[in-house]
């Protein structure tokens, strides 16, 4: 029996991950679809992080799903707030008649090189 534990605990993990997946892209689906400026944030697309990329490598979660949606990037960002070493990265996508804004924040947690990683989005109509 002590065997077959570790399996067990790794579908269920596989199965927490496919859940919460599918849930992030009804989200952004729902985002899309009613296209009406209010900001979502997903906090729990990224785990905790030492180290803040550079921002030419910088990858954004939402951005990619919503490129495999047939959106086009017109345009990224990349924004340092002050003493406070945050960072932040915004791409703004276009697709036929919607506009949507992704940022990917960094912001400080309670130790002092650590990072908690957001990332937010709105859509709204282009007109």
């Amino acid at each position: 029996m002590k065997r077959f534990l570790p399996i067990l605990l790794l579908m269920v993990s596989c199965q927490e991950q496919a859940v919460t997946q599918d849930f992030d892209d009804r989200i952004l689906d729902f985002v899309i679809e009613t296209r009406n400026g209010r900001t979502i944030a997903f906090p729990d697309l990224y785990g905790r992080t030492f180290e803040i990329p550079d921002a030419k490598n910088e990858k954004l979660i939402l951005s990619e799903k919503l490129k495999s949606r047939g959106f086009t990037v017109t345009e990224t960002t990349s924004n340092i707030q002050g003493f406070t070493g945050i960072r932040s990265v915004t791409q703004k996508l276009v697709k036929d008649g919607c506009d949507c804004q992704v940022t990917k924040t960094y912001g400080r947690t309670a130790y002092v090189s650590e990072y908690a990683v957001t990332e937010t989005i709105s859509c709204s109509p282009n007109l």
